[in-house]
């Protein structure tokens, strides 16, 4: 009995549990990872953050004065800087894409902010960085590591205090630094401001207002910048106060609105594959354990001992109890890990739907079991074996 117990459970089950784990977590549960990373990744700076438009260099002064038109329907004016740069990290020389932030008291309007952030903390103090999530795991880069890089005159040391997910409003994945006002004076004739996070009261009306009225007035040169050539410095004004600045005004809802269509179907892909893995690992449970107790061969087989009186109808209850219980465990550990390991390896454990991908196919598999259970013992009262 126990050779017929290694042949049937552990050779033929590990083989049958095994495959229909492997292509129920490898096919479906990672394809619902790979998915509902990619739509979560997306929505996160639209869902997350407090930002409506993004404006194109505002000047170092422009940006309070925005704060305080009434006509702008601007409640908060974010600036940022952003570039890349080559910083030393942990005695390493890496090139990097680079956003600086000037006011701690703002960060709650910019995609570093709290709602976003997915280890560590968010910012508290000046010389503090949080990393994107993707190129702290593609460069190891860790919280608590430390980066030096020269603005102005100075070297200046930032501790990483954090892990966002992604700014998905630069072209890659990006390092924020804060540093503090004063300092941002210093270095904004080099640079210059980028751009602006907006906030509005009113999204409508704001947006109107940019499209309408705003001007980047970081980047509009000064008369030194031409070396005092006064008419070369009129014509670049003249053409300044011409452009068009509005094509350059991003506003988020709009971006949504267009982008999202690409996503639209993912929340259906995935219960589409819960579905199929859940009824896959349903019908294979109670398909091969019923057919198990219901083959000819297993009948003649035990009906045979029971007649010899060697085996008794425990005995018979101890021997597919004990099959059940080892499908159920191997299985699960194949159904849990393989897509634990999966969501650790991407490093998109903060999924919102994670138990649902996770879970519920061992939930069915654990219900499925304990119908396989239910139907052996009562088949076995029903002297199935004679």
């Amino acid at each position: 009995m126990k050779k017929r117990w290694i042949k049937t459970y552990l050779l033929f089950s590990s083989i049958l549990f095994i495959s229909v784990c492997l292509i129920t977590t490898l096919l479906f549960s990672s394809d619902s990872i790979n998915l509902s990373s990619e739509k979560q990744a997306f929505e996160s700076i639209y869902t997350k953050s407090d930002i409506d438009f993004v404006i194109p260099s505002p000047s170092f002064e422009q940006t309070s004065e925005l704060e305080n038109d009434g006509n702008s329907y601007i409640d908060k004016a974010v600036p940022f800087y952003s570039f890349s740069t080559n910083v030393s990290l942990n005695n390493k020389t890496y090139k990097l894409p680079i956003v600086i932030l000037d006011d701690v008291a703002k960060v709650e309007y910019s995609p570093y902010c709290n709602n976003r952030i997915v280890k560590g903390k968010g910012f508290n103090n000046n010389y503090e960085a949080i990393i994107d999530l993707s190129l702290a795991k593609e460069n190891k880069i860790h919280i608590g590591d430390t980066l030096v890089l020269q603005l102005g005159d100075s070297l200046r040391t930032f501790n990483i205090c954090g892990m966002s997910e992604d700014n998905s409003l630069s072209i890659n994945p990006t390092i924020c630094l804060l540093i503090p006002n004063d300092v941002s004076k210093q270095i904004n004739d080099d640079f210059r401001y980028s751009g602006a996070y907006v906030k509005s009261t009113n999204e409508d009306l704001c947006y109107s207002f940019l499209c309408n009225s705003y001007k980047p007035l970081g980047r509009k040169k000064s008369l030194d910048d031409f070396n005092g050539d006064v008419v070369a410095y009129e014509k670049h004004v003249e053409t300044f106060n011409n452009t068009n600045w509005a094509p350059e005004i991003t506003s988020l809802r709009k971006n949504y609105d267009t982008l999202s269509v690409k996503y639209s179907n993912v929340d259906s892909k995935v219960i589409s594959n819960l579905i199929i893995s859940c009824s896959m690992i349903l019908v294979v449970t109670l398909g091969y354990n019923l057919l198990i107790l219901l083959l000819p061969t297993e009948r003649r087989f035990f009906s045979e001992m029971l007649a010899k009186k060697n085996l008794k109808t425990t005995n018979l209850k101890q021997y597919y109890c004990l099959g059940n219980a080892f499908e159920l465990a191997l299985s699960l550990l194949l159904l849990l890990l393989i897509p634990l390991l999966t969501i650790s390896f991407k490093g998109v454990s903060h999924l919102t739907n994670v138990f649902m991908i996770v879970f519920c196919p061992s939930i069915v598999l654990c219900v499925s079991e304990i119908i396989s259970v239910a139907l052996e013992l009562l088949l076995l009262s029903k002297k199935l074996y004679k």
